[in-house]
């Protein structure tokens, strides 16, 4: 029974060690700001015109009053030709270039990196028993090897 406790002690005390512990790596977080043109379609435009037309004693169409609101992107033109009207309008751009201004965020995640530790180190009470253990065998290879001597002898 002495020698059973005996050895389940050894047992127990040369068990495996615990998991190496874990590190964690910091978290980088990363903004990258540009700048890139961008095509921006104006709106339609609009315009509105009021013109006050009369004959004269002559039969003829004459322009008494002429009344014209526009947006700012349009260029115009009225006239009056042999009781015709003409109205011509034309758009001066319909597309721009704006600068636009893009920002990126970028957050890794943190990553589990083991932390490096030495595999297969002998624990001291292992080495001593390693010790132990070589030592009696080879004083139990010199008592056999001095009794076959001396009987031989």
């Amino acid at each position: 029974m002495k020698h059973t406790l005996i050895i389940a002690l050894l047992i127990f005390l040369s068990s495996c060690g615990a998991k190496p512990p874990v590190r964690y790596v910091p978290v980088n977080s990363e903004t990258t700001v540009r700048e890139r043109p961008a095509m921006v379609v104006i709106p339609a435009d609009s315009a509105n015109l009021r013109a006050l037309l009369e004959c004269d004693s002559l039969n003829r169409v004459v322009l008494r009053a002429l009344d014209e609101i526009k947006t700012p992107g349009l260029e115009s033109n009225f006239s009056l030709e042999e009781g015709k009207i003409i109205y011509r309008l034309r758009t001066i751009r319909d597309t721009i270039t704006v600068y636009v201004t893009d920002t990126v965020f970028r957050e890794q995640v943190p990553v589990e990196v083991p932390v490096p530790y030495e595999v297969n180190r002998l624990k001291w009470y292992q080495l001593l028993l390693i010790c132990v253990g070589v030592f009696s065998i080879v004083l139990f290879l010199i008592k056999v090897i001095y009794k076959s001597l001396t009987k031989v002898l």
